[in-house]
């Protein structure tokens, strides 16, 4: 049929008015470099980097941002709500206040993102198989014995109680059923961020 097939004037979008703002051009790449070219175009671009994508093992690639989370407002009731007996009842004259959850959960927000966990290693401080963590990556490389860190280990991510003894570094789950991890020379070790909390649901 005549008038029909190939391109039409004026069709597609006006060149320029893409992400980057001036034509682009199909090239070829090594293999070896098309695992790297987001970083590089983002680099390239001025674009802020998943603080996780600095990792020295492509596995904690796995922690890809899902989704920018905006700030988020809560009323906050300030009056006793015990758990137990003696609780007060609630005051009708009682205002309540906005609460931003984001920078109630972490002091750094800017440098904070959620993991959602599976397994039942953490169980015994309170974190439950899909439970979500608060990760704050501002300090991470001084993570001290003690916290609950988000760690690099050879090709897993995983949520750990960090413990340092006498230069050696432990990896302690909070439950008996599992053994600690210890880092020993050779192994892919870094901590991505200190666990400030956890959110679980009851359903």
């Amino acid at each position: 049929m005549a008038g029909r097939g190939g391109r039409r004037p004026g069709a597609g979008r006006p060149k320029g008015t893409g992400k980057y703002g001036e034509p682009t051009k199909a090239v070829r790449l090594p293999v070896s470099l098309i695992d790297r070219l987001p970083e590089l175009l983002a680099q390239w671009h001025g674009d802020e980097l998943d603080p996780v994508l600095d990792a020295p093992d492509p596995a904690a690639r796995g922690l890809r941002l899902v989704e920018e989370m905006p700030s988020s407002h809560l009323r906050l009731y300030e009056m006793p709500a015990a758990a137990g007996l003696h609780a007060f009842a609630p005051q009708d004259d009682i205002e309540p206040e906005a609460i931003d959850l984001n920078r109630y959960l972490s002091r750094h927000p800017d440098n904070t993102f959620l993991v959602r966990i599976t397994g039942d290693s953490m169980m015994g401080v309170g974190i439950y198989p899909g439970d979500l963590v608060v990760v704050d990556t501002t300090d991470a490389e001084n993570a001290q014995t003690g916290q609950i860190v988000l760690a690099l280990v050879d090709d897993k991510v995983t949520v750990k109680r960090l413990q340092v003894l006498d230069r050696r570094i432990f990896l302690h789950s909070e439950n008996p059923n599992y053994l600690p991890i210890q880092i020993t020379e050779g192994m892919v070790f870094k901590v991505l961020g200190i666990v400030s909390s956890a959110i679980h649901q009851f359903r």
